[in-house]
């Protein structure tokens, strides 16, 4: 909808569904249903879509501490607060929120090293150690360098890995054909890194 220009019709309400979904942990859950945690994923849904709307979560430090807790000693953030290994999709995510809320990344400096960790020698990204590079976790890492300000060590790499999942019918797609997800993904990231 603010891509085209509109809001949601009863605005104030979309916002009390999104505010009522921060949990006691401070992160927000996919739903209200019994036994919903928090999850960097949906912290970063629900923090991203309040802006848009133009309002914060109804307790912005909690959000801020859930996500500090989230974040592990080698700089990655788990996808929550008890999780044990990080991942470059909960990095973004937990970046994404922490930026849509205006803290300063620096305080999340650890981030840098831990995304740029798992580049490959071929300019993407794989999610986890020995992992082949993929399209999904390129375009999270290259989003979450991007809003703390960096590009990728091999920005030229980078441009011709996504480049390599462009198809002849102009799209972008990891298997023979173009998809949409893809597309956006490629696309998006290609701009990023300009």
């Amino acid at each position: 909808l603010r891509l085209l220009g509109a809001e949601p019709l009863e605005k104030e309400k979309a916002i009390g569904f999104l505010q009522s979904l921060q949990t006691g942990e401070g992160g927000f859950a996919n739903d209200k249903g019994t036994g919903s945690n928090a999850f960097t994923g949906y912290t970063c849904a629900a923090v991203n879509a309040l802006a848009i709307l133009g309002a914060e979560p109804m307790n912005r430090e909690a959000v801020i501490s859930f996500l500090g807790q989230a974040q592990k000693e080698n700089g990655g953030f788990g996808a929550t607060i008890l999780s044990e290994e990080p991942s470059l999709d909960s990095t973004f995510f937990a970046v994404s929120a922490l930026s849509a809320l205006k803290v300063p990344l620096e305080r999340y400096a650890g981030a840098i090293d831990y995304v740029l960790t798992y580049e490959r020698n071929d300019g993407g990204f794989g999610a986890y150690p020995g992992d082949k590079s993929t399209l999904r976790i390129t375009f999270d890492a290259i989003f979450a360098l991007n809003l703390i300000g960096k590009d990728p060590l091999d920005k030229q790499a980078a441009i011709a890995f996504l480049n390599g999942y462009r198809k002849p019918d102009g799209g972008f797609g990891v298997d023979e054909v173009s998809d949409v997800e893809s597309t956006y993904r490629a696309v998006c990231a290609l701009r990023l890194l300009s």
